[in-house]
């Protein structure tokens, strides 16, 4: 789904902004369509590593070569709408409070079927721990924000995007709990990112035991600590 994914983000509306791919050790021909595709567009720039990182350490290597403000995450088989980048920015700059913005989105499941699915429970929450406690209890599609646009100065401090003790298991959560607690985060209610699961998606893979759950709350507790807290 490369090709796709490139496609969408060379569709998007908003002027000003670069694509950094990372291809991580691939065995396949994904880094040199990558190549192909950026050689068109002076906005891309690919990066093959030498190394399989896996995907916190490939994502905290795109984060560091980040140079812009703000920025995102979008997976190798995700697909964003034309307008989502600029949508994204235009609610940052309407809530000054807000260090992430993010969209509804579809889900299409390995067998075909697809909804739009959405996290409102963050919407119009303004203290910090509040914030925190909802994130914390991981109800509903909690993971949806993680693919919004966030501060990319955020992104660095503290390590928010870290392997625990049972691999990488959720790190996402215990990231968006640190982008609650530094501050809001907006919604914007429509379908402009479209996430796909296939059966070797990397999340279905994950083993929800009581082991795994441990080390991600542990990891979320060292989060809740750094954040220093009254």
């Amino acid at each position: 789904f490369i090709d796709e994914t490139l496609q969408s983000l060379a569709a998007q509306t908003y002027p000003n902004f670069r694509v950094l791919i990372s291809v991580d050790a691939s065995a396949d021909d994904t880094a040199d369509r990558c190549e192909r595709f950026a050689g068109g567009d002076a906005r891309f720039l690919g990066v093959r590593q030498a190394e399989r990182l896996g995907w916190i350490r490939n994502s905290c290597e795109l984060l560091r070569r980040a140079e812009s403000d703000l920025c995102f995450l979008i997976g190798h088989d995700d697909v964003a709408e034309p307008e989502y980048v600029a949508a994204l920015v235009a609610a940052l700059a309407a809530r000054p409070a807000a260090v992430l913005a993010f969209s509804d989105m579809e889900l299409a499941r390995p067998d075909g079927h697809r909804a739009a699915r959405a996290y409102a429970e963050l919407d119009g929450v303004t203290e910090r721990l509040e914030r925190g406690k909802i994130v914390l209890k991981r109800t509903g599609d909690w993971w949806i924000p993680f693919r919004g646009l966030f501060s990319t100065r955020l992104a660095r401090r503290g390590r928010p995007l870290r392997r625990n003790l049972a691999g990488e298991f959720a790190a996402d959560w215990p990231f968006m709990l640190h982008v609650a607690l530094e501050g809001e985060c907006v919604r914007v209610p429509r379908v402009l990112y479209r996430k796909r699961w296939q059966v070797t998606s990397l999340s279905l893979s994950w083993s929800f035991g009581a082991r795994e759950r441990l080390a991600v709350g542990l990891c979320c507790g060292m989060t809740v600590l750094q954040a220093n807290l009254t």
